[in-house]
């Protein structure tokens, strides 16, 4: 108990106690437990409640007394509300707060009563726009391939790889351009922010809520037409809360990839390089030389030397019907 005396009463005093707490194993902890429930019975402590209570709390939370508690099970909701997040405008209005408020426009016969769920489906990633990989492939001429020498310039930069003398490298600083460069490090799956429409916005909540009503009165078995009244409030909160929100000033938002000299610099790129993901971290980018990464996939399919058997793929002369016959029995 005098390690606990000696803790200051002060901003930090629930940080020492819970170090104090976790250092403790199960047995002395248990005996510093009781120790704290005897100490909080006592008129004549010399230890503050407060303290006390907080060290009553992380003790309990060690030695997991708390778990025998009941803990009830949060209904899930039935019903959702599918809306396009097209930019932050959508969080400053606060979908859920305005269903709530109209939820006295739901029938009363209606079995699920409650507002709807929103969910938000979001906005393209920069993931098509940046990766090229299935264009490359789709774009492949082999027989111009068969004659083709290399005429990369990847031996002069000092970002090739010493093996294979080609870049094939997951270091994005071969962009030169500062802005793409940046970009492209917050990886494939990142969106970039988009200008606050409210227009747009209004309309995506429109089309979010009358698809709501449809679904919603299926699972109902009524007419949607019994939900009119609830859309047309929510609709009317959603324009007032706009009408509100216009006059306050909106942030200025540039996107990167739809400024002029980087969709330029981009497709300079793309036009000597492979953009893809990299192989168990799908959310880096890996730049590969175009020439060479085709040049070995024609290899490993033996394009090149068709007398050459292939470890990994058999070459097919039948029609595709016959292939279809035989590949169950070949399957089994």
């Amino acid at each position: 108990m005098k390690i606990i005396q000696a803790i200051p009463v002060d901003t930090h005093m629930y940080y020492r106690c819970r170090r104090i707490t976790q250092s403790l194993d199960k047995k002395v902890a248990n005996d510093v437990f009781v120790m704290v429930l005897e100490m909080l019975e006592d008129p004549n402590r010399e230890i503050t409640r407060n303290l006390l209570d907080i060290m009553k709390d992380l003790l309990l939370h060690r030695l997991m007394v708390h778990t025998n508690a009941t803990v009830t099970e949060k209904e899930r909701p039935k019903v959702f509300t599918k809306i396009l997040y097209h930019s932050k405008g959508m969080e400053l209005i606060n979908m859920n707060k305005i269903l709530n408020e109209t939820t006295d426009c739901i029938p009363e016969y209606f079995k699920h009563r409650n507002a709807p769920c929103v969910l938000f489906t979001r906005t393209n990633s920069i993931r098509s726009d940046i990766l090229n990989y299935r264009q490359t492939i789709d774009d492949i001429k082999i027989d111009e391939w068969k004659v083709r020498p290399y005429t990369c310039d990847c031996h002069k930069s000092e970002f090739a790889d010493p093996h294979h003398k080609h870049i094939v490298t997951g270091d994005l600083n071969v962009i030169q351009n500062k802005s793409l460069r940046e970009l492209l490090e917050k990886g494939p799956t990142y969106r970039e922010e988009q200008k606050i429409d409210w227009k747009a916005i209004q309309n995506e909540i429109s089309k979010g809520l009358a698809q709501c009503k449809l679904d919603w009165a299926k699972k109902e078995k009524v007419d949607p037409v019994h939900l009119d009244e609830w859309k047309s409030k929510t609709m009317l909160k959603v324009m007032t809360r706009i009408q509100e929100l216009k006059v306050k000033p909106t942030k200025s938002v540039k996107k990167i990839l739809k400024q002029k000299a980087i969709k330029n610099e981009l497709m300079r790129l793309q036009d000597k390089y492979v953009f893809t993901t990299t192989d168990k971290a799908s959310n880096n980018i890996s730049v590969i030389c175009k020439e060479f990464y085709i040049q070995t996939l024609l290899n490993e399919l033996k394009v090149f030397d068709e007398d050459t058997s292939s470890n990994t793929y058999e070459r097919i002369t039948h029609h595709s019907i016959h292939v279809d016959e035989k590949s169950p029995a070949k399957l089994k």
